[in-house]
This record gives C-alpha cells, sequence and structure tokens, in this order.
C-alpha cells in the first residue's frame, strides 16, 4: 500500500535527491571523476577512500528513496519536475500543478462540496432539529397545522393494514399448500432455512381486481379465493430478495433468478 504524502515528506524527499545532485559538485571539489570514484571505492587502501565513503553512506538512489517512502520511482520524478506540488486536501494524492489548485479531480472536488454543505447545513444541526420538532407539535396541538394521515398523506403507499390481514387468513389456505408443494425447500437453491412464499403474480394485482367491492370480508374471500397454487413459488430470503419488489425497490415479481 503506497504512503499518503503530506508537505513534510514532499520536503524530505526533495532534501534526499538534492543531496544526490550535489554528488557532481561533491566529484568536481576533490577533482576526481565518476569512474574514479567508484575505482576508489573499490579500494580501501586509497588515501581519498575515508573522504568518498560517508558520502556515498550518506546518499540514496532514486529507487531507494521510492522504496524508503513506499511510493513509485514517478512520483518522485513528477516531484522534481514540477514548479509546484500540492496535495490533495481529500485523498493526499499529488497533485501536479503550476496553478496551485488543490483538489486532484472533479470528484475529490464535489465531496469536498458535499461535506461542507452537511456541515453547514442548518437541518442538519440539533439546535435547529429540535425548534423544528417543537414549532410543528405546538402547530399540531393548536389546530394550526393539520395532520394528514390515510391516503391524502403525501407518502401514503397503500393501507398495510389490509394486506397483512389478508397474508395472515392465505397461510393455511395457500402459503402452507404452495410449502408442501415444493417439500419445504426453495425452488432456486434447494435451501431450507428462511423459506418465504413469493408471489408470481403480485398480491396488489389481485387487490385491484376487486377494488369495487365495498364491504371488507366479502373482498377478503374473494382475493383469497382468487389464489391459485401456480401463482406461487417457494424462495428463500436470499433467492427473495434478488426478485422480489419490497426488497428491490423496483422491478418484475415474475422475473427469473
Amino acid at each position: 500500500m503506497k504512503k499518503k504524502l503530506n508537505q513534510k515528506i514532499i520536503d524530505e524527499i526533495k532534501l534526499e535527491v538534492s543531496k544526490k545532485i550535489d554528488f557532481k559538485t561533491f566529484l568536481s571539489n576533490l577533482g576526481i571523476t565518476k569512474d574514479q570514484y567508484y575505482y576508489i571505492l573499490r579500494h580501501k587502501n586509497h588515501n581519498l577512500h575515508n573522504k568518498i565513503k560517508p558520502f556515498k553512506e550518506s546518499i540514496m538512489s532514486i529507487t531507494q528513496i521510492a522504496k524508503k517512502y513506499e511510493i513509485s520511482r514517478e512520483t518522485i520524478y513528477n516531484i522534481l519536475n514540477h514548479k509546484s506540488t500540492n496535495i490533495c486536501i481529500m485523498c493526499n494524492k499529488i497533485i501536479e500543478t503550476l496553478n496551485g489548485k488543490k483538489f486532484c479531480s472533479d470528484e475529490c472536488f464535489n465531496k469536498s462540496r458535499s461535506d461542507i454543505m452537511k456541515k453547514n447545513n442548518p437541518m442538519k444541526n440539533k439546535i435547529t432539529i429540535d425548534k423544528v420538532k417543537h414549532t410543528l407539535k405546538e402547530g399540531y396541538n393548536s389546530g394550526r397545522i393539520k395532520k394528514t394521515i390515510g391516503p391524502t398523506h403525501w407518502l401514503y403507499k397503500g393501507n398495510r393494514r389490509f394486506n397483512l390481514e389478508i397474508r395472515s387468513r392465505l397461510y393455511k389456505v395457500w402459503i402452507l399448500t404452495v410449502l408442501e408443494r415444493d417439500n419445504f425447500r426453495c425452488t432456486n437453491c434447494n435451501s431450507k432455512s428462511h423459506l418465504h412464499v413469493h408471489h408470481v403474480r403480485p398480491l396488489r394485482d389481485i387487490i385491484n381486481m376487486f377494488l369495487d367491492i365495498e364491504d371488507k370480508e366479502e373482498k377478503i374471500k374473494k382475493i383469497i379465493n382468487e389464489h391459485k397454487l401456480e401463482d406461487g413459488i417457494t424462495l428463500c430470503r436470499t433467492c427473495r430478495s434478488i426478485i422480489d419488489e419490497r426488497y428491490r425497490g423496483n422491478g418484475n415479481n415474475t422475473k427469473k433468478i
């Protein structure tokens, strides 16, 4: 894993590389060539060996520097070749720039803006939340705000109690029959645990067939009688979650896994 860089580490890398660059100056001060330098290193008895060895040990190659800071050689060259090297304030990635930008990509910029908006959003503030709750409660109690429930509510998604009553009365006459037909196993993966009977024909479609019936008890009986054996299949919880609209949010109940 590559190490995250900051300005301190970049400065250290530049310092290490500067020692390597000073190598030419060091040779010229001694009055020797590069070949003579390596010759002296191999011969410990040479009178200049004791001067050269400490300098040799103090400098590192680009590869050694990269290994030390757990970065690539390319990253080091990018640091050296750009007049301005910044660090992305979101992901700490090196930015190759000359205009002082603070983000390496649009993704980091958008994430930064999102974080700032969340931080400064008054609706995320506890004081504001408590104030809104108090205002709503006061409005409901005084009658100034009309509380809407049922079909008139903007989040109404149907009568869940009615659906649950139908499902509870379906168990003996339909659900248990489908389970027995499938030998109490998931028809997809053959599992025996966490079994559900899945509507191949959605329950809402069956209910919609009898919307014109006003009597609740009569409507429930007709909906139950409309359930055929082929309208259901046995699935485990995992397999059902793949195709069931209530788990996935959208889709087709008849879609195959």
